[in-house]
């Protein structure tokens, strides 16, 4: 298991529709589909239930989502706390725009903030 399979996860479960979750994470929905009887099959329990109306989790399925989003927590706390320990302001931007703004004016906007903070 991994960050990726655990982001996966807690994507399809807040989505709570496997086709919107494939396209929040830019993949194909039977590709996700594949991934999560995959994921299924590892961990050897049915993790989720699919119904007409989008997907339920099993008791498995819900002490693995929780698993999941406790290790991506705990994760980010640790590569917060490691990047910290430098002095440098560095780490992950997340920026949340509309349409318009990300294309005419964020351009300009990252581009300098790169330039300041480069390790951001």
């Amino acid at each position: 298991m991994d960050d990726k399979e655990w982001r996966t996860f807690v994507t399809v479960v807040d989505e709570g529709n496997i086709t919107k979750a494939a396209e929040k994470l830019f993949v194909s929905q039977p590709a996700l589909s594949y991934r999560l009887r995959h994921l299924e099959d590892s961990v050897g329990y049915s993790l989720l239930l699919r119904t007409t109306e989008g997907i339920a989790l099993t008791p498995q399925g819900e002490i693995y989502y929780d698993y999941c989003k406790r290790m991506l927590h705990d994760r980010e706390a640790l590569e917060h706390a490691l990047t910290s320990s430098t002095g440098k302001i560095q780490g992950t931007l997340k920026i949340a725009s509309s349409i318009n703004f990300a294309d005419y004016e964020l351009p300009a906007l990252l581009k300098s903030f790169r330039e300041q903070y480069p390790d951001v």
